[in-house]
């Protein structure tokens, strides 16, 4: 359980068209990430209560690279994503009035959030499957292969609103759950760093189509919820924090 309740990091799945013949690369990018966060360990573990991922959130921007040789590469710029949190509370068998325990409220909520990366690339690899040329084919099946790793300085602003939350679920065999979530942020700023993998595909000799898996981490909670719930006349309280990460 200890694996489950820690914090996780993000899962971020980023496509990268360039357009450019020089040194310096404009780099719009789309992509998804899969968002995580933990629990105040100080209130105690809850049999009811889980963390857990919820829903894949868009992710894009603008980056501007600079490529100082042929093996390494610097690349900053803005983009936007999400930062939120998902739990799931399921009614244990001595408190639920089904003739089993099956009853439970999957919750998530997120909103956006600014991210201004400092990434640095370092190509690791040429994978050739077919001896084509890629300066006159499009280089489809030869690829680079490259690490990266960098630092973010994340931003929530202030159209992004964390408002209280309260609804309540039933089922036909009596039982109830109350569910009620008061959010707070806690820092406007932070930070995550990111570490990941990619490949930088080619069209007619010019770098075209990237495709990266990164792995993010974020530094300091910025979103905190308390979470008071019901399950039929049984009250639990828990809190979430959630930390900026792309």
């Amino acid at each position: 359980m200890r694996k489950v309740l820690r914090l996780l990091p993000f899962l971020l799945f980023v496509v990268t068209f360039s357009f450019a013949q020089t040194k310096l690369f404009l780099k719009p990018h789309i992509g998804a990430q899969v968002m995580y966060a933990h629990y105040d360990r100080s209130i105690g573990k809850i049999e009811s209560f889980r963390p857990r991922n919820f829903d894949i959130t868009d992710n894009f921007g603008l980056l501007l690279q600079l490529k100082l040789n042929n093996n390494w590469s610097i690349a900053s710029g803005w983009s936007k994503g999400n930062i939120g949190w998902g739990n799931r509370i399921r009614m244990p068998q001595h408190i639920t009035k089904s003739p089993s325990n099956g009853f439970e409220l999957n919750h998530s909520i997120s909103n956006y959030i600014h991210r201004f990366p400092l990434n640095l690339s370092r190509t690791l690899k040429d994978v050739t499957f077919l001896p084509i040329d890629r300066d006159k084919d499009l280089y489809l099946f030869n690829f680079k292969v490259h690490a990266l790793a960098g630092i973010s300085v994340d931003y929530i602003d202030r159209k992004s609103r964390f408002d209280d939350y309260e609804e309540s679920w039933s089922n036909t065999f009596g039982n109830v759950i109350f569910y009620q979530e008061d959010m707070t942020i806690l820092n406007r700023w932070g930070g995550s760093v990111m570490a990941g993998i990619g490949m930088q595909y080619y069209h007619l000799g010019k770098e075209r189509l990237e495709i990266n898996i990164c792995y993010s981490q974020g530094l300091r909670n910025m979103v905190q919820s308390d979470i008071n719930y019901t399950l039929n006349t049984e009250t639990f309280s828990s809190r979430m924090l959630a930390r900026g990460s792309f």
